[in-house]
């Protein structure tokens, strides 16, 4: 997983071969179809003269031009759609996360490119849901020992409206917790 900083962008080796090794394949495989179908068309006990031969080359270099152009075409579909749709799922989880809903989750198959960034935010929305929880465990214990100094000090009235004060500042951080849907 090597990075290298490059113009204000972090590059991925691994991320580039692959995209490169898969937009190369087809573009070569037809490439090697086109070349193997002139030789075979042109063959080799045949004489021919120049014009037929200039002819032959450019119909042999238009050839390898539509093949490279298949193949460059073909390898931006498939791999468009390698990264289509877990950008379509990303989206989905990113919005219910947007509403609140700390438990949804990426699920992304292995083979998918971005399956290293549905783990980093699983891992994001764990730790987020695991902050909530907390914060309303605080919140409950806030209100019990609250309980208890109300009870202590019902006879005081200053010390009753700092706890009534601290009470509704509890109660306000429990409705923005409970915004939140955690696991």
């Amino acid at each position: 997983m090597e990075q290298k900083r490059h113009s204000r962008i972090t590059l991925k080796y691994e991320f580039q071969l692959r995209m490169i090794r898969r937009a190369m394949l087809p573009v070569l495989l037809l490439s090697a179809v086109a070349c193997a179908i002139i030789w075979f068309a042109t063959g080799v006990t045949n004489q021919y003269t120049m014009t037929e031969l200039r002819w032959m080359g450019i119909g042999g270099i238009s050839a390898l031009f539509l093949a490279s152009l298949i193949g460059v075409a073909w390898s931006l579909f498939l791999y468009s759609s390698r990264l289509a749709g877990p950008l379509i799922h990303l989206e989905k989880v990113l919005a219910q996360i947007a509403t609140g809903d700390l438990a949804a989750r990426v699920n992304l198959r292995k083979s998918d490119e971005l399956q290293e960034h549905g783990i980093h935010l699983n891992r994001a929305f764990i730790s987020l849901s695991d902050r909530v929880k907390r914060i309303h465990q605080y919140c409950t214990y806030t209100r019990a020992r609250l309980k208890e100094l109300s009870e202590k000090n019902a006879a005081d009235a200053a010390m009753m409206s700092h706890i009534k004060q601290i009470e509704d500042l509890v109660g306000l951080i429990e409705e923005a917790v409970a915004d939140f849907k955690v696991e």
